[in-house]
C-alpha cells in the first residue's frame, strides 16, 4: 500500500489500470536478471528494458504524459534495487545498455560497471533467450534430476560474479518442485 503510486497508474490511457515507469524498471530488471539464472537472458528482452529507460525520462506519445508527481525517480528505483540486491545486475545492464545501444547516461538508473556488464553480455551472446544457443549446456531432457544437473551446472557459471543468489538456487528449485508436488 505505501508504494501503490509507483506501481500501477489507475486509468491511465483508455481507462485500464497499467504498471508505472518505476515499477516497471524494477520488475523487467528482475525478471531479465531471473533469466540469466534460469536459462538464459535474450538480446531482446535488454532491448525492452532500454525502451523502459528511455520511456522513463520522457513523455509518452500520444497524449499520455507524467506529471510531476509521477515522473520517474531514479534515485528511488535505485535504493528499490540496492534493497532486493539487485544493484549490481543493474550497473551490468546499464553497461549493456550504453555499450550495445548507445544509451546515453541520463536515462541510466545507476553508474554503468565495465566488468559485470562484459560478463552480462558474454552470457547474452553465448546462451541467448531461455538458453537456446548455449552450448555450455544442453538440457535435453524432461527427468527432474537432468534439470536439476543443468540448473546446478548454470549456477556454476554464474558463481563468481553472484555468489550468494547462485548458491541459493539449487535449494530453491528443490523447494519449487516440492510445492508443485505438494499442491498436486
Amino acid at each position: 500500500n505505501s508504494n501503490k503510486d509507483i506501481i500501477f497508474l489507475l486509468e491511465y490511457g483508455n481507462g485500464f489500470s497499467t504498471p508505472s515507469i518505476e515499477f516497471n524498471l524494477i520488475y523487467i530488471l528482475q525478471h531479465c536478471y531471473m533469466h540469466l539464472f534460469e536459462s538464459g537472458v535474450g538480446l531482446r528482452q535488454v532491448m525492452d528494458y532500454y525502451f523502459v529507460l528511455r520511456t522513463a525520462n520522457k513523455e509518452v506519445p500520444d497524449g499520455f504524459s507524467f506529471d510531476s508527481a509521477q515522473e520517474p525517480k531514479f534515485q528511488k528505483v535505485s535504493d528499490i534495487l540496492k534493497s532486493l540486491g539487485l544493484l549490481k545486475f543493474a550497473s551490468a545492464m546499464m553497461w549493456v545498455q550504453k555499450y550495445v545501444f548507445g544509451l546515453e547516461e541520463k536515462y541510466m538508473i545507476c553508474e554503468p560497471s565495465e566488468k559485470e556488464g562484459k560478463f552480462l553480455l558474454n552470457e547474452i551472446i553465448q546462451s541467448g533467450n531461455f538458453g537456446k544457443y548455449d552450448t555450455r549446456l544442453q538440457m535435453d531432457s524432461n527427468l527432474k534430476f537432468k534439470q536439476m544437473h543443468y540448473f546446478l551446472k548454470r549456477a556454476l557459471l554464474i558463481v563468481g560474479h553472484y555468489p550468494q543468489e547462485a548458491l541459493w538456487m539449487p535449494w530453491y528449485f528443490a523447494w519449487h518442485f516440492i510445492m508443485k508436488l505438494i499442491k498436486r
